[in-house]
């Protein structure tokens, strides 16, 4: 059974760059090309799987055109998250709220 397009994988890195494109509002080939890569790239990147992963070029450019660091693809650190994207990406479900956003009990 095929994965629609806006259900995130269930691969880590494949799933954070779904979440990643989508807390930045673009389409798959607008992520593609924010990237450097053609649509046809990039789709495989974000259905994980095998062998299915950017290029650290590809992540950089990511970076520096979005400021979604690599490390963040890659290794869930999100140590340099923008506050502004960590709180679109726990509206989507993409991560946990960190303690700072959290309501006091």
């Amino acid at each position: 059974m095929s994965r629609r397009a806006d259900t995130p994988s269930e691969e880590p890195q494949a799933r954070r760059l779904f979440f990643a494109r989508k807390a930045l509002g673009l389409s798959q080939a607008e992520m593609a090309r924010e990237m450097g890569v053609e649509p046809q790239t990039y789709n495989p990147w974000e259905k994980g799987g095998r062998n299915r992963f950017p290029s650290d070029d590809a992540l950089h450019r990511l970076w520096v055109n979005q400021h979604i660091p690599p490390e963040w693809i890659k290794y869930d650190l999100p140590g340099r998250l923008s506050l502004d994207l960590v709180i679109k990406l726990v509206a989507l479900g993409a991560m946990p709220a960190p303690p700072e956003l959290r309501s006091p009990a």
